[in-house]
């Protein structure tokens, strides 16, 4: 658990940060019916990304971390070796719940007018989370 809201927060954003990483070669390398998914899963963390950053401070912004490396290899191995369709839908909610846990952990240190920010983002991921399931 972070010591401080900031560096919750900061870790958050990094997790979207190297989310987005992932998906922005998932969307350019998916199979026409499982774009959609990608995409909005895309766009939700680009959202978020910079729906945190401007609750951070500008000397704590950063351009993800090491996991945006690992994200875009790790979709273009998969590419190469396996299809990117709706079967990888197992893999990204559990990488998902890397972010959930940073939701939590942030919202539990947050003052109040931060919070009901980081409340909408957990519970827009959760939702996208979801619908997905409806989609197995």
């Amino acid at each position: 658990m972070p010591k401080s809201f900031e560096t919750a927060l900061a870790t958050l954003h990094a997790r979207h940060v190297d989310a987005k990483a992932g998906f922005d070669v998932m969307v350019d390398r998916a199979k026409p019916g499982f774009k959609p998914v990608a995409t909005r899963f895309r766009d939700f963390h680009a959202e978020q990304a910079r729906a945190i950053a401007a609750l951070l401070p500008e000397g704590a912004r950063k351009d993800g971390s090491f996991m945006s490396t690992v994200n875009r290899t790790v979709v273009r191995l998969r590419d190469i070796f396996d299809e990117l369709d709706e079967h990888v839908m197992k893999h990204i909610r559990s990488g998902e719940e890397w972010v959930h846990t940073a939701y939590l952990d942030a919202i539990e240190l947050a003052p109040p007018d931060a919070r009901a920010v980081l409340v909408d983002g957990m519970v827009q991921l959760e939702t996208l989370i979801a619908d997905t399931r409806r989609q197995d």
